[in-house]
């Protein structure tokens, strides 16, 4: 029966897709960022790692925005472990992210949605976006929404920053 049971979970891992993965790997990111916030508690923080870092693999590459990290890092006033948030927000930014990049041709759709969620954790983090010129001004283009990739870029940078401890 074991050995049943075991073979069923490693075929389930073999077979599952790229979509279905993905979401499973955002639903555990956010449930290590809850607990690392509850707890403190290292492993906490090592799983969160860990996911992240998986996640970053399934939209890598991302476009370079010269001076980008430098200029989010100087105005990230909190990380999001000292700010409460809305873990449903962090999920859907997450997807949202992934969306972009895995259907690039419908990315102008989501656009919109990026942009309200990263609003959303740039204020909670102190980062004075209109001080910066607004999205516009944080990666160097006239018009945000013609730059998908640019925008990843900054949500993804955005999440590596905010969520260093």
């Amino acid at each position: 029966m074991e050995t049943m049971l075991g073979l069923n979970t490693f075929q389930e891992i073999i077979f599952q897709g790229p979509e279905e993965r993905i979401r499973n790997v955002i639903n555990d990111i956010v449930v290590m960022a809850s607990l690392y916030k509850q707890t403190g508690e290292e492993h906490a923080l090592t799983g969160f790692i860990k996911l992240f870092n998986e996640y970053l693999e399934a939209i890598a590459p991302l476009e370079y925005v010269p001076g980008l990290a430098e200029r989010l890092g100087e105005k990230l006033e909190l990380t999001l472990w000292d700010v409460d948030f809305d873990y449903k927000a962090l999920e859907r930014l997450l997807a949202v992210i992934y969306e972009i990049r895995a259907y690039s041709e419908n990315a102008r759709d989501r656009l919109g949605e990026l942009a309200m969620l990263l609003s959303y954790f740039m204020a909670k983090t102190g980062v004075p976006l209109r001080e910066l010129g607004g999205f516009n001004g944080l990666i160097g283009c006239r018009d945000w929404r013609e730059k998908p990739g640019l925008m990843v870029t900054l949500a993804v940078l955005f999440l590596i920053l905010a969520s260093n401890p």
